[in-house]
């Protein structure tokens, strides 16, 4: 396996009941980042055997999540140069922008195509957490109501928070009150940076610095392939650093 398939591919520990799961895991994975790729490409990615590859792939294929979409050219109809990819509607994710001034929902395809979205404006004097989770609960109602899907279809929600101000904000359980998806939260920027090294600018590439300038600024850092956080997981940060002693202070102190 690439050293960035491995450093992006969640990890899933090995056992001898877990083979084909694992299996599984990186081929989607790897179409997921990559696609389209043909059966002897996927090989060279995931470095699994080329009859491991063929098995789970017409599995796949049986149950609908990938399909062929055009074949190398000069291969003539040889099976194993069909390019494969995820199939776009077999499944959706959506995704939740918080910020200090609105708070976006978008739902996308396993293409990354956005297939609905919503956008509601915070007010400016401050606002109430509970604000934020009515929106966002709001919004998923919404985007799965315009796009026309079964909910059964969404395999979670990602969530990024470049919000002032918040100290212990129980946001998880707060959502809990409205959907049971499985949620994935971080910050805006270790968000953003992950993105750049899965699909952006960062691909291919083992160390990196994203940067995140809005209402508020944050850094992503990414060395080996990996984001870093610091001892205190506050890494890249730096929205937080004094630049004139004795100047304005942040809006969270």
């Amino acid at each position: 396996m690439t050293a960035q398939a491995q450093a992006a591919q969640p990890s899933l520990r090995t056992t001898v009941r877990n083979p084909r799961r694992v299996s599984r895991s990186a081929l989607l994975w790897t179409l997921y980042l990559h696609a389209p790729l043909t059966r002897q490409e996927l090989v060279r990615h995931t470095e699994l055997s080329a009859t491991t590859v063929n098995a789970v792939i017409g599995e796949l294929i049986a149950e609908g999540v990938v399909t062929e979409v055009e074949s190398d050219p000069g291969a003539g109809v040889r099976r194993t140069r069909a390019r494969l990819r995820l199939v776009p509607e077999h499944r959706y994710v959506i995704g939740v922008d918080i910020a200090d001034t609105r708070v976006r929902v978008g739902l996308f395809d396993l293409a990354r195509a956005q297939r609905a979205g919503v956008s509601y404006p915070l007010p400016l004097d401050g606002y109430d957490a509970r604000i934020v989770v009515g929106h966002i609960l709001t919004g998923l109602d919404a985007v799965v109501e315009a796009a026309g899907i079964p909910q059964g279809h969404i395999v979670g929600i990602g969530i990024g928070l470049s919000v002032t101000g918040w100290d212990a904000i129980p946001l998880e359980g707060l959502l809990r009150t409205g959907t049971a998806l499985p949620l994935h939260i971080d910050s805006a920027a270790e968000a953003m940076g992950r993105a750049e090294m899965w699909f952006g600018a960062g691909r291919g590439v083992q160390h990196a610095v994203v940067a995140l300038i809005g209402s508020g600024v944050g850094a992503s850092v990414i060395t080996h392939g990996a984001s870093y956080r610091g001892a205190t997981n506050s890494a890249g940060q730096w929205g937080h650093t004094t630049v004139q002693a004795g100047g304005r202070s942040c809006r969270c102190g």
